[in-house]
């Protein structure tokens, strides 16, 4: 459980990270257009399909995360990117971009989506351990269990936000 709350406190800080430091204007006005086509394109989806590409979207990633070795290293990448999303976006409204990360986590999704990031890596690095200790079949059960534990609260956090995202509409 300690490895599992480092694990999604590094997920966090990472994603800290991307939203603080300085973002010129042509880095913001991308990635505030970016996420408003991401907007768009849900906006325009029936529920069922909105639930289906936030989960998707987040379960490929956290698969990836999962791997062996570069699971890490992308889970990084991921996270420093969304950051940087949110800083975009808090320079394009004229909001502190620590502000606007911190009021992101009023919404359950959120947490659940870090948890299941914590979930990801932590077993990634674990894995990893074990394949260098040459131990793999005894790590196998785990890494099972925790693709079913991200592909499930990722489904949930999925049906959270659409929820959300029509209460708000």
């Amino acid at each position: 459980m300690k490895v599992l709350a480092l694990a999604t406190l590094v997920c966090f800080a990472v994603t800290a990270f991307g939203a603080v430091l300085p973002i010129d204007s042509s880095e913001a006005s991308g990635g505030s257009q970016e996420l408003g086509k991401v907007e768009q394109i849900l906006d325009s989806m029936d529920t069922i399909y909105r639930v289906a590409l936030i989960f998707g979207n987040n379960l490929m990633n956290s698969m990836v995360m999962l791997t062996p070795f570069l699971g890490p290293l992308y889970g990084s990448f991921v996270l420093f990117s969304t950051g940087r999303i949110i800083a975009a976006l808090a320079s394009t409204r004229g909001a502190d971009p620590f502000t606007l990360l911190i009021l992101t986590f009023i919404f359950p999704h959120a947490w659940i989506e870090y948890v299941s990031y914590g979930i990801a890596l932590s077993e990634s690095i674990w894995f990893a351990i074990m394949i260098l200790k040459r131990r793999v079949r005894e790590e196998l059960t785990n890494v099972f269990k925790a693709i079913s534990a991200v592909a499930l609260l990722l489904l949930a956090a999925a049906v959270i936000e659409t929820y959300l995202i029509s209460l708000l509409s």
